[in-house]
Order: C-alpha cells, then structure tokens, then sequence
C-alpha cells in the first residue's frame, strides 16, 4: 500500500507541478499584454496566473502531506480535486462559447456579417454601394491594446478592383468594404490576431484563405 500511495502521489504531484508551470506562463502572457507593441485578444491572464498558481501550490503541500509514511488517505482527495480540475476547467470555465480566441473570431465574423448587411440595406435604397471613405466605429471587439478594448472598425476602399487581402498592416478588428468604380459590387474582409497575443493582425479566414464576402447589385 504504502508503493502505491507514493506512486499515486508522484503522479499527483506532477499535475501539481503543471498547474505552476500554467501559472508562471500566464504571468508571462499578462506581461506580454502590456506591451504597448503587442495586441491580445482580451482575457484575465493574472487572473489564471493566481489561480493556477496557488491550486498547485496547495496541491504540491498536500502532497508532501500525503508522501509521509502513516499520513491519512484523506489528503489525496485535495490534490486528485485539482487533477480534476484541470480535466474540467477547460471545459465549464469557456462555456458553450468556447475559450476567447475563438470567440475573438466569432465575434469579428458576426460584425462582418452585420456590416454586409447594412451595406446591402443602403444599397438597394441607392441601387449602387456607397460608403463613407473615413473610418468609423461599431461597437467593443474583444481585442485590446495596453489593457485598452479595441472598437470595431470599418475601412471603405473606393475604385477598388477587387478584396483586400494584402498584408493587413493594421490591427485587428478592421473590417474592410470595398467598392468597385461602378458602385455595382463590393468585397467584405476582416483582421484578426493569429495568436491570444501578437504584434501583427491576420485575415479572418475560411479554412486555409481570407473568408471575402463578394456582393453585386443585381
């Protein structure tokens, strides 16, 4: 019995062990947030560092509680709850909405949706696509700049002859319309982060390529 409580306890204290190691590479992540140069998709990276952090932590003592010879078997409980957590929190702590990268895409991939909508709307009352070739805002994304929540922005392109798909130099949450010299058709893209945290957006995708809504007024 005794070979199999240190067994079990190893195995335990490992998982301890990687809860830490979780820890420290959120504080990291929470450090890298800050960075005025870098974009993140908004998140509680200190928070998950405490968390993480003082789970193993208290795991790591039950075990070494547990590693004594004619210590009761009460205390695997505490770190087999934690192992268990670790199975489940990646599960219940994101919900039926998944964790907030993907979110972050989903969310810019509904944005685009409304913005092709709108553009229709003011379409058909105009029998051609017309926009305003200044920038203007939507609504909160979920990225963030310095702790800052990003807006959703729209970029109109005129006499364009095609999507933009180039290298999105600007941040994430840029939603991009553009309009052909006719006023007949338009083409609708959308940046994201590649990453929870980047220096640089990439292109709302489908599969392997830049997801581009074409429209035509018929």
């Amino acid at each position: 019995m005794l070979i199999f409580r240190r067994i079990t306890t190893c195995v335990l204290a490992l998982v301890s062990v990687l809860l830490i190691c979780v820890g420290g590479s959120s504080v990291m992540l929470a450090i890298q947030a800050g960075d005025p140069a870098m974009y993140s998709v908004r998140d509680d990276y200190m928070g998950d560092a405490v968390r993480f952090g003082m789970i193993g932590l208290v795991g790591l003592l039950a075990c070494q509680r547990l590693w004594r010879r004619g210590s009761r078997w009460a205390w695997m409980l505490v770190p087999f709850g934690f192992a268990l957590y670790v199975l489940l929190f990646p599960t219940l702590e994101p919900g039926h909405y998944g964790d907030p990268f993907h979110r972050s895409h989903q969310g810019t991939a509904q944005q685009l949706l409304i913005t092709v909508a709108t553009a229709m709307e003011h379409a058909k009352d105009t029998d051609r696509f017309t926009c305003n070739p200044s920038p203007h805002q939507l609504g909160p994304s979920l990225f963030s700049q310095k702790g800052q929540t990003l807006p959703y922005v729209v970029q109109c392109h005129l006499n364009a002859t095609g999507p933009i798909t180039g290298i999105p130099l600007e941040r994430p949450g840029m939603i991009h319309m553009a309009v052909s010299p006719d006023r007949t058709q338009a083409w609708f893209t959308a940046t994201v982060l590649p990453d929870r945290i980047s220096r640089r957006a990439t292109w709302l995708k489908e599969g392997e390529q830049p997801l581009i809504i074409t429209k035509l007024m018929k």
